[in-house]
């Protein structure tokens, strides 16, 4: 039994005894690694896990303090902002801010129309955008915006988008706003997501990072079983009008797997479909990987990226974007402007480069 299983079978709580001659420093180490480290450290006793989650937790609420502020400044220029993940997940999810653990971001979703007003009304609050901060897009659609938190190491990530893929659509924000509610969250006021948009939102983040922390799938049974009225069919229905009922299905196989989530009769066909066996499969791949600390192959993340798209349409607009030649491409090699097209054959040739470097440096 890998260290991975042991750590889930605690968080599960089918056993929480640990031998004696337990290395609680690798422990930490994989369950770090998998964003669980405070999870398990509420489970089990260890004085290295309960070392570490101490100043965990102070960042946590720190964290949860700049949330705070920073949604105060949003709404004090009539910008509506619902928070993601990070310290509003762990409130309504797990019923504690820190229980989660400790975040490296703080993630804002405003309506796109708002997104240069809520730009520009942060800016005026005091955070300022870093130099080089612009990421690379490869065709995405909608830009995120990165703003440094006054705590240091802390961003601040505004998204206009919910989980999209340059190849696979995202949640309609209008209609998230729609069907969302107001709590109280640490003191204020805030925006929630409707647990059924939660839900799709999680099974859309976790897809689009292979799945390869087990905190997400933590996130999604916590979600579930902290909303027993869930809507199983609106869940089906946004998946559905998004072509995302495959990554939905494999976030509650995964759950269920796992933490023996309840699986909702509604979906459990949809779990049975085929191409959730080599899904299901490629996530365990990526899992180990974290578990090791490891970066995935070059053939597993592209297996994973095609696995995670759905349809066709999907896969070849992910081909396509890839193909496309970017700044990192023009930058690598210089062309004229006559010439510019064949950045289009050298952009393969860039990125075998680029893993072939990173394997070599691996061994």
């Amino acid at each position: 039994m890998t260290l991975l299983d042991r750590i889930i079978r605690s968080l599960r709580g089918d056993d929480d005894s640990w031998s004696a001659d337990t290395d609680w420093s690798d422990v930490l180490a994989v369950a770090e690694r998998h964003g669980v480290a405070m999870l398990l450290a509420r489970r089990v006793q260890s004085g290295v896990l309960d070392a570490w989650s101490r100043p965990a937790t102070e960042r946590a609420f720190q964290l949860a303090r700049q949330l705070r502020v920073a949604v105060g400044a949003l709404a004090a220029s009539g910008i509506e902002v619902i928070p993601v993940k990070g310290p509003a997940l762990a409130a309504m999810a797990y019923g504690d801010p820190a229980r989660r653990g400790v975040s490296a971001d703080l993630d804002l979703v405003v309506r796109p129309r708002d997104a240069e007003r809520a730009l520009a009304a942060l800016t005026v609050f005091g955070y300022r955008r870093p130099a080089g901060s612009e990421r690379e897009q490869d065709g995405w659609p909608n830009e995120i915006q990165l703003l440094p938190l006054t705590v240091p190491g802390t961003m601040l990530e505004l998204h206009a988008d919910l989980a999209g893929n340059p190849s696979t659509r995202s949640l309609n924000v209008d209609d998230v706003f729609a069907r969302s509610r107001m709590a109280s969250l640490f003191g204020a006021p805030m925006r929630v997501m409707a647990p059924e948009d939660q839900l799709l939102y999680l099974c859309l983040h976790g897809a689009r990072h292979f799945w390869s922390r087990l905190l997400w799938v933590c996130d999604v049974d916590a979600v579930i079983r902290g909303a027993p009225s869930m809507d199983w069919r609106a869940v089906a229905s946004h998946a559905a009008a998004i072509d995302a009922t495959q990554r939905l299905a494999l976030g509650l196989t995964l759950a269920h797997t796992h933490f023996k989530t309840p699986m909702p009769s509604a979906l459990a066909l949809a779990t049975a479909a085929r191409p959730l066996e080599r899904a299901t499969a490629l996530v365990a791949r990526r899992m180990r990987d974290t578990s090791a600390g490891r970066p995935p192959s070059f053939r597993l993340l592209l297996a994973c990226e095609l696995a995670m798209r759905e349809t066709t349409g999907q896969r070849f607009t992910f081909v396509r974007t890839k193909l496309a030649p970017n700044r990192l491409d023009r930058a690598w090699i210089h062309l004229p402007t006559r010439l510019a097209w064949l950045h289009v054959l050298l952009r393969p040739l860039r990125l075998l480069t680029r893993y072939a470097n990173a394997h070599e440096l691996r061994r």
